[in-house]
């Protein structure tokens, strides 16, 4: 059986990007000095996961999104 967290890498892997624009959806800047996520995460301890079905939930739902 697949485990349902992915680690940044295998999102990365998962979603055909890179980690650095699994980083970029991850923490995306909200214009008052916090951040907002595109792409659905967890954080355990100072770990980040990302849920395989939320992902594909995620990515069946959105529209074109333009990350800088």
């Amino acid at each position: 059986m697949q485990h349902q967290l992915l680690s940044q890498q295998e999102a990365a892997d998962y979603l055909g990007i890179s980690v650095v624009e699994v980083l970029k959806l991850t923490e995306v800047p909200d214009g008052s000095n916090s951040y907002i996520s595109e792409i659905p995460h967890v954080k355990v301890g100072d770990k980040v996961y990302y849920p395989k079905q939320a992902i594909d939930r995620w990515l069946l739902d959105m529209e074109l999104i333009v990350v800088p």
